[in-house]
């Protein structure tokens, strides 16, 4: 996201005091919008919105989206520009006990929504926040493009298919692409993963339900363990649908569409529970709640590639650095810090990130070693001279080779690695000279020798003469 776009730009977000809507009302205060939310009281407590002090630099209205007289005397009081609408009953086992609120908040609380935009006038851009459950689910081991047939099995995944038919009937007959220039309206949905992060505390969610555990040392019952998801921490989904309004302002009719957005990888539960007990340093009982349960799907996963593409989207915080983000968060909050403090670091810190091509610059770099930036991110992070001579070495990259750094430090990478290449290396450093980066599949042997497939990714930094140029080698071990 561009955060010198949203200076002064005046936004309304339904659902404001939810866990997405709190972290995406923090974010565009931080970078000068004029926020403005609407939403129910916060759905638990404690809750991300009342600990983070989220309504200090904000309009915060206390409504429902099915008040559509509310709904639409707030739009015509505030006049947005952008919509962001998140307002939702968004968990499946709800659903269950109260399909009929579940179907009226998410298919008729947008109703209410999109009518009032077009009645009113004014809005450039509307974001509408679906779910991945809004597919048919096949339990297809790739992932959904935005082309599929709408479904869902439960009410929750059902009334999210239907929110999508709403928004597409709404975007053909009222904000339709080809009238564009009558209507200046630019209406698009968003289908994100399972998203996760600090400030979460919904009741049947894995993460809330495991850091609950890990704060009081109860034993963890899991569900379904063996259910795979496509698991980004809030920052990534919530940076694509930034991305994608500032598209829908720009040029409306060719992003007014459906947009998936989600990691490349999907994991099953019973490894994000390692990882996270890993992370936290506490081993605690697991075991599968083996009474009745009722359906949810076992697969759920989304084929990004048109946010890759097209909005050139892509997420940053790998599972495992993500889970540390959550750690760090809820650590802090258990010793009664400053959480809006916290948060908004953590929404500057990934705005470093993505705003130098996933890693900070030059002059960040040099502060790393006392801030720990570089060793928050688990990926492997070196940065070498363009000589091969390794002059940073992350916790990352301790972790996955067995070097410390300061016995990596000085050695040609490729001769300490024992790196294998796709082609000559020459030919790979001619593409990083004329592209400025270069990425594939590397073979590297760790400190007691065994063999890695890495997914590497070089960029190369330059300096004000070639001595000083730079290249940042980011490594991921290839799944198997």
């Amino acid at each position: 996201m561009n955060g010198a776009f949203w200076r002064s730009k005046r936004v309304l977000i339904t659902g404001h005091t939810g866990f997405k809507g709190s972290w995406l009302s923090l974010w565009l205060q931080s970078v000068g919008a004029e926020v403005v939310g609407y939403a129910l009281g916060p759905p638990t407590e404690p809750n991300l919105f009342t600990t983070a002090k989220v309504a200090d630099a904000m309009i915060s209205v206390l409504g429902d989206v099915l008040n559509r007289d509310h709904l639409q005397n707030t739009i015509e009081k505030y006049r947005p520009e952008f919509v962001f609408h998140l307002a939702a009953q968004s968990l499946v086992r709800q659903s269950y006990k109260n399909p009929v609120d579940t179907y009226a908040t998410n298919v008729m609380g947008l109703v209410h929504l999109l009518e009032g935009v077009r009645v009113v006038g004014g809005v450039r851009a509307v974001v509408c926040v679906t779910s991945d459950k809004c597919y048919e689910n096949r339990n297809w081991v790739w992932g959904y493009r935005e082309y599929e047939s709408m479904g869902g099995y439960d009410p929750y995944s059902s009334s999210k298919g239907c929110s999508e038919l709403v928004a597409a009937g709404y975007l053909n007959s009222f904000f339709n692409k080809n009238k564009y220039s009558e209507h200046g309206v630019a209406l698009a949905t968003a289908r994100a993963g399972n998203v996760i992060g600090g400030g979460d505390w919904a009741k049947d969610r894995l993460i809330p339900d495991v850091v609950q555990s890990l704060m009081t040392g109860q034993d963890i019952i899991l569900r379904n363990p063996h259910a795979i998801r496509p698991w980004q921490h809030v920052l990534d989904p919530l940076n694509g649908y930034l991305m994608l309004a500032e598209g829908l302002y720009e040029d409306g009719p060719a992003y007014s569409e459906g947009w998936n957005f989600a990691p490349a990888d999907s994991q099953p539960v019973f490894q994000v529970v390692d990882q996270l007990l890993s992370l936290w340093g506490l081993h605690l009982s697991v075991k599968q709640d083996e009474s009745d349960q009722p359906h949810e799907d076992a697969y759920v996963m989304l084929d990004s590639t048109k946010a890759r593409v097209k909005l050139g989207w892509s997420p940053v915080l790998d599972l495992r650095t993500s889970l540390g983000w959550i750690v760090e968060w809820v650590k802090s909050y258990q010793t009664a810090v400053n959480m809006r403090r916290v948060s908004e670091a953590q929404i500057q810190r990934y705005m470093e990130i993505t705003q130098n091509n996933g890693i900070p610059d030059s002059q960040t770099t040099d502060m790393l070693p006392g801030a720990g930036l570089l060793d928050l991110v688990h990926e492997t992070i070196i940065i070498r001279d363009t000589k091969g001579k390794i002059r940073y070495w992350n916790r990352g990259a301790n972790d996955m080779y067995g070097w410390k750094s300061e016995e990596a430090i000085g050695h040609v990478s490729h001769e300490l690695l024992q790196t294998k290449f796709p082609k000559s290396l020459n030919e790979i450093e001619r593409e990083l000279a004329g592209k400025g980066r270069w990425e594939g599949q590397l073979v590297h042997s760790t400190r007691n020798g065994k063999k890695l497939m890495v997914k590497s990714r070089w960029i190369l930094k330059r300096g004000d003469d070639e001595h000083e140029d730079k290249v940042f080698e980011m490594n991921q071990i290839c799944q198997p």
